[in-house]
């Protein structure tokens, strides 16, 4: 696994003035202006949209990914369909692993895919061998463990938001920066 690098918001607005050309040192002028824009006001906002975007999209390799099992409350039904809820820090689920299951599931289905819409039959729904796992807005729906038993998460790594004011990416990442030639194409 690559190693990530931690910076702050500051930090990376920095990086972003590099990039697009806007921290050219001059010493052969001063000038002064009291009505501009808020240059960095302006580069934090795009930086924190970037980054956003970075955490709902970009490899996994190049986030901050933690196993959020301990944080996670699993809740099972009598017919054996598990409610996971996530932690608010938890971006996207990248692969559950229950109590019981032969094998992890490393894809999320969308609700309204056919193969989601399946897992409302008993007969035809996910197993121990080949669960299943369904991506809603608030929570997961589980299908695969055996009606009665109670619901142990034993893994669930997910992309996760860093603390307040920091961005951990890896360096690859930041080739997806927007750079000054790109703007005056």
């Amino acid at each position: 696994m690559k190693e990530l690098m931690t910076m702050s918001e500051k930090e990376m607005v920095a990086v972003w003035r590099q990039m697009m050309n806007l921290d050219v040192p001059r010493s052969d002028c001063r000038v002064e202006r009291a009505d501009g824009v808020d240059l960095d006001g302006l580069l934090l906002t795009n930086v924190r949209l970037w980054y956003e975007h970075l955490l709902l999209t970009a490899p996994p390799e190049q986030l901050p990914v933690a196993d959020v099992s301990a944080e996670a409350v699993a809740e099972a039904d009598d017919d054996g369909v598990v409610t996971l809820t996530l932690p608010r820090r938890c971006i996207r689920l990248l692969e559950v692993q229950m109590q019981g299951w032969k094998r992890s599931a490393t894809r999320l289905l969308e609700p309204d895919s056919a193969e989601a819409q399946m897992q409302s039959s008993p007969w035809l729904r996910g197993g121990c061998e080949q669960p299943v796992a369904v991506r809603h807005a608030d929570r997961v729906v589980l299908y695969g463990i055996t009606p009665g038993a109670e619901p142990v998460v034993q893994r669930a790594l997910a992309v996760v938001r860093p603390a307040a004011g920091q961005i951990v990416i890896g360096r690859d990442a930041l080739s997806t920066m927007p750079r000054f030639d790109d703007l005056v194409r």
